[in-house]
């Protein structure tokens, strides 16, 4: 396997009127064990959930092939584009409220 795709968050990113502990606690568990083992990773936009939240996910590659992991996310934010996409803007007034 050269890079394995996995998710960055246990779901769609929390309004922040909504964050509660749960979230700040579990988001690094998907994150951790590549911090830890040193594998290079990188995430990118995958899209939004129904309710126009982010979703992310992170591409992670063998040790010090951080070029392999850089040119696969290229790849993928030039062939979607989500990389252009904002979130709605209730998504956006809800948030600086």
């Amino acid at each position: 396997v050269d890079v394995l795709f996995t998710a960055t968050t246990p779901g769609p990113a929390p309004r922040i009127a909504d964050m509660d502990p749960f979230y700040t606690f579990a988001s690094p568990l998907l994150t951790m064990p590549f911090n830890l083992s040193g594998h290079p990773t990188l995430a990118t936009r995958a899209g939004f959930s129904a309710n126009g939240l982010p979703l992310s996910f992170q591409i992670v590659g063998k040790p010090f092939q951080e070029g392999s992991v850089l040119q696969i996310g290229h790849a993928y934010e030039r062939a979607t584009d989500w990389i252009n996409m904002r979130p709605p803007m209730a998504f956006n007034a809800t948030v600086a409220a």
